[in-house]
């Protein structure tokens, strides 16, 4: 998917049931049940990479956290230590990324922990990033973006074009990454969750108003979608 394509950051709408676009009070947001493909964010950089990420039993997937939970909300601590313990916590949250089904990046508040760790997977190349954090930013760029933790609704907001991200990688290394456009909307969302800053925090009065109420609409439909047609399952003896 090239920069010039229709993609929101950490999800991608292909068009689903009720899609719809919006616009209240200059705020367009974009509607639907069946929520997708990821956006493809390039990278600039070198983050260390958790080579091969292969899923075995063994591994964890957690529950991405949604709207309302306090967790998201909290400002993560920083990470003293790569020791073993972000290392696994660092594979889980590639797990979940895989299991979200639509998921691009995640931080790690949005699994309920709080520590300064950011994982993306693109073209299966995992990449994570820990205490990151915005040096440098230049431009203005305007683009729709999503939410796992707030899935279905899609804003469009404003957000500097380039960024200089700077943290360390999975050896304990300095690292830094020039990103443009959807790469570092990427960034300045993820960063956002870690600092308990979600989309609607970057809305003000009746935009920020709508944008919640749209996403309680979403809500309600999803569940009404659920009730219609109950998940079943077969569960098999040997």
């Amino acid at each position: 998917m090239s920069a010039g394509e229709h993609a929101a950051i950490g999800l991608h709408h292909e068009g689903g049931v009720g899609q719809r676009d919006v616009d209240h009070h200059g705020v367009r947001w974009r509607v639907g049940l069946n929520i997708e493909v990821v956006a493809w964010v390039g990278l600039v950089g070198g983050p260390v990479t958790v080579g091969g990420h292969s899923r075995s039993l063994a591994e964890m997937s957690y529950t991405i956290r949604t709207y309302g939970d306090p967790v998201l909300k909290t400002q993560a601590s920083t990470v003293d230590d790569v020791d073993g313990k972000i290392i696994r916590l660092v594979e889980g949250m590639f797990d979940t990324l895989v299991d979200s089904g639509n998921g691009i990046a995640l931080a790690a508040p949005q699994i309920g922990v709080q520590k300064q760790v950011v994982v993306w997977d693109i073209d299966e190349n995992p990449l994570a990033i820990i205490n990151p954090e915005v040096v440098e930013s230049d431009g203005e760029w305007v683009y729709d973006e999503g939410c796992l933790s707030i899935p279905g609704l899609y804003v469009e907001m404003l957000r500097p074009k380039t960024v200089l991200v700077r943290g360390i990688d999975l050896n304990g290394e300095i690292i830094e990454i020039e990103a443009d456009e959807l790469e570092a909307r990427m960034f300045q969302h993820e960063i956002d969750h870690l600092n308990g800053v979600l989309m609607f925090d970057r809305l003000e009065g009746d935009q920020r108003k709508e944008a919640i109420m749209e996403y309680r609409r979403i809500e309600e439909e999803a569940s009404r979608e659920v009730a219609r047609n109950p998940i079943r399952r077969r569960l098999g003896l040997g």
